[in-house]
């Protein structure tokens, strides 16, 4: 991120040393199992399966949903916290994209897709650093580019991602979408190329550690591309917008002009959100929806799930 100011680096740091920030234990998806244990104890429910295709608009206000399959939601008011894109310009067809927005659209910087090879391994590396960035011998070819350093991380800090004396090992590799989209197009070579790509990541972990391709256990290939199918972000970003000297602090409305009963959540509300600015904008939407319906806003502790259990290793959890 050549364009992020420095000062960005720097309150991250002093999150961390003031000691507000850190990693959940079990992942991402333990903070998003949390959110919809709550709701659910405040009788909410939830369709999983269920992909949105229209957001349903009468007289300028938001009233429902249209799922793919044709079946319709009524709804009082609409939050989304989908790919911002897909919200505004298809499932709302661009109507009440403001100046704003489309200024946003049109010049902020996308974070860069990446390229991720996840591996199971029975090492046990938590001596390791869990972030290693280290110089190759020499280039290898990824996605059409030539890398000179590796960027790997584990998760030995975590014991719900491998059983003991195993670890999760990640590598990560910046990447270009469009690189991946005309592969895809042939999904032998799509499948190849990502072979070929896990292939040389392992070879380069056996250089520095001996022995590791030996004790594989799983290997699994996500692309640009698996980001998209999963998550339906734009260009398969992991972050939405990269931060950068022109919009750091702003943030994108939360309503859409000329559209009531209609709000955004997610990461595409600010610049490199992540969950943490996520979820601290789904806290604002709400806020919102509690002023227009003129309630009191209040926040309370939830409650914890039980920790997840270590997971054994097996083929049949690749979903890349």
């Amino acid at each position: 991120m050549p364009d992020a100011p420095l000062i960005s680096a720097l309150v991250v740091l002093a999150i961390f040393h003031t000691r507000n920030a850190g990693a959940p234990i079990g992942g991402s998806i333990r903070v998003a199992q949390t959110v919809a244990k709550r709701y659910r104890e405040l009788g909410g429910s939830i369709q999983f399966n269920a992909k949105v295709d229209k957001i349903l608009v009468e007289h300028d206000r938001a009233v429902g949903i249209r799922l793919a399959d044709g079946t319709e939601h009524r709804a009082d008011a609409v939050i989304s916290a989908a790919d911002g894109r897909t919200t505004i310009f298809r499932m709302l067809e661009g109507r009440y994209a403001g100046p704003e927005i489309r200024r946003a659209y049109a010049e902020w910087k996308v974070y860069p897709p990446v390229l991720q090879v996840m591996m199971g391994v029975a090492r046990d590396l938590s001596a390791e650093p869990h972030h290693l960035i280290f110089d190759l011998p020499s280039p290898i070819l990824v996605a059409g580019q030539a890398r000179t350093m590796l960027d790997v991380l584990h998760y030995c800090h975590d014991p719900s991602t491998a059983p003991q004396g195993k670890s999760v090992v990640q590598v990560w590799y910046g990447s270009n979408y469009d690189y991946w989209a005309a592969l895809r197009r042939d999904a032998e070579s799509y499948a190849l190329e990502k072979q070929r790509v896990a292939d040389l990541s392992i070879a380069e972990l056996d250089r520095r550690w001996p022995g590791f391709a030996r004790q594989l256990e799983v290997v699994d290939v996500a692309t640009p591309l698996t980001y998209e199918r999963y998550t339906g972000n734009w260009q398969g970003s992991p972050d939405g917008w990269c931060i950068t000297t022109a919009n750091m602090g702003k943030e994108l409305p939360k309503r859409l002009p000329g559209l009531r009963r209609f709000y955004m959540a997610g990461q595409w509300t600010m610049p490199f959100s992540g969950v943490p600015g996520a979820a601290t904008s789904g806290c604002h939407a709400v806020q919102l929806l509690c002023k227009d319906d003129r309630k009191e806003f209040e926040r309370h502790a939830a409650r914890g799930v039980e920790p997840v259990s270590s997971p054994e290793f097996h083929d049949d959890q690749q979903a890349g």
